[in-house]
This record gives C-alpha cells, sequence and structure tokens, in this order.
C-alpha cells in the first residue's frame, strides 16, 4: 500500500497516512489475539475494543483508498488530455 501510495501522491507528499492505518491494523491484530487467549468478562470488554479499533482501522483504508484513486483518476485524465 505505502508504494502505491508513493508513486500516486504528488511529490514531496510523505506516507503518513498509510503508517497510521497500518498502525491502527497491527493494534487491532494484537488485541484480536488478546480477545482469543483471555477468557471471562474482561475478554468481552477487550472484544469490544477490539471492534471498535477494526472499525477504526476500516474507515482509515477507505481514505487512503479513496484519496490514492483520486490522485490516480487526476493523473488519468492529464495522460488522456497529453494524448489527444
Amino acid at each position: 500500500m505505502r508504494e502505491i501510495w508513493l508513486h500516486s501522491a504528488r511529490p514531496g507528499q510523505g506516507s503518513g497516512p498509510v503508517g497510521v492505518w497500518w498502525g491502527v491494523w497491527l493494534i487491532s491484530n494484537w488485541v484480536d489475539n488478546i480477545v482469543v487467549r483471555v477468557p471471562g468478562v474482561a475478554s468481552d470488554a477487550a472484544d469490544l475494543v477490539s471492534n471498535l479499533i477494526d472499525i477504526g482501522a476500516g474507515v482509515l483504508a477507505v481514505l487512503v483508498a479513496r484519496r490514492i484513486t483520486a490522485w490516480q483518476s487526476a493523473s488519468q485524465v492529464l495522460v488522456d488530455r497529453r494524448t489527444v
């Protein structure tokens, strides 16, 4: 995802949002792993936290994908104008 971001972004634009998404996704997986291994009431709370983090990671993934799509669409318009 980082490579797609970097090749689609304008020059000088960092890959910060991709790193944030990746970090949230990793945290979600760690919490999921804890939920599976810890039975009981605490597990229910951790499961809720895990689901909320999953939702956050999903929202970030959609935002990253939409931004990449917008950049690539804009680049395609420029290419189409040059070939006409």
